[in-house]
């Protein structure tokens, strides 16, 4: 069948395990690791449009990746909104071509709600976001971390990129 994505309103039981990867991913993001504000966050992110708004990879039901459109996601840049983040994918399914499934999916989004331009960081997939058409932005300290600032117009953007 293959990997499907779909929004994470549409799977409300898999918000629980959507929080429990973002806050082992980035647990200085909810209070240090406190699975509650994780749970609460993500809960928000359960619509079908708007800002904040999750969707979900699924490989036959089974949750192997996520990502969201949130309305901040940077703390030391409040002057820039919205962003796409929280990108998580299983640990087994890493390799596949899921987070760049769930980048193209959330510009799809991005694009139809007539966000006029996105944000993301990155520790580790400047790369893959420059070969995909964003545009490096600066590269912060962040959290004690060296990260990589991008922007990108979701309406004139294409898969083709």
């Amino acid at each position: 069948m293959g990997i499907t994505i779909d929004f994470l309103a549409n799977h409300p039981g898999l918000i629980e395990p959507v929080a429990n990867w973002c806050c082992s991913e980035w647990p200085w993001y909810y209070n240090d690791g406190d699975y509650s504000t994780a749970y609460a966050y993500h809960s928000r992110t359960a619509v079908l449009s708007g800002i904040p708004c999750a969707l979900v990879a699924l490989d036959e039901g089974r949750l192997v990746g996520t990502i969201a459109i949130l309305e901040e996601d940077m703390d030391i840049r409040e002057d820039l909104w919205p962003w796409l983040g929280c990108l998580v994918v299983a640990p087994s399914e890493r390799g596949k071509g899921i987070a760049s499934r769930l980048i193209v999916e959330g510009l799809k989004l991005s694009a139809t709600i007539k966000i006029p331009k996105i944000f993301a960081w990155t520790e580790k997939l400047s790369p893959h976001l420059r070969a995909a058409g964003w545009k490096y932005l600066a590269s912060p300290s962040y959290q004690g971390k060296k990260v990589d600032i991008f922007s990108i117009e979701p309406n004139k953007w294409s898969v083709e990129q």
